[in-house]
């Protein structure tokens, strides 16, 4: 991941949210935190992103990238607000899942992650190494 570009054979994908965060840039890691499990266990570099407020901009940008169909798409968009798409490379995948009470004693999260959001330099550097970055 020299430089943090996104390269090679990784899983493309992207990311629909209806988050409020505009500071994602490409080149960013994104680390995906799972409710269920409470762990983080996969990691993307961004590729792209923007905010689309209308549904065949979002399957165009997102196309098969996305989990979400067309008609969940619309469904996304029913009250006007705009769809942050966030394109990533999927660059790394649970194998060294890290735990919610580890988040929180190393700065990363004070509590469980319910949207984006930004990690502290310092929680941002020890996740990293944590996961094999």
């Amino acid at each position: 991941m020299p430089g943090r570009e996104a390269h090679g054979n990784s899983i493309r994908k992207a990311y629909l949210s209806r988050a409020s965060a505009r500071s994602l840039r490409p080149g960013d890691l994104v680390y995906f935190y799972k409710s269920m499990e409470q762990t983080v266990s996969v990691v993307g570099i961004v590729e792209d992103v923007g905010v689309l407020s209308r549904a065949q901009d979002i399957v165009r940008t997102a196309g098969k990238r996305t989990v979400y169909t067309a008609a969940e798409i619309e469904e996304l968009l029913h009250d006007g607000r705009e769809v942050l798409v966030i394109g990533f490379r999927q660059v790394l995948v649970g194998q060294r899942p890290v735990v919610l009470a580890n988040l929180r004693a190393h700065l990363v999260a004070s509590a469980p992650p319910q949207t984006i959001q930004g990690i502290p330099r310092e929680g941002a550097a020890w996740l990293a190494q944590s996961m094999g970055l």
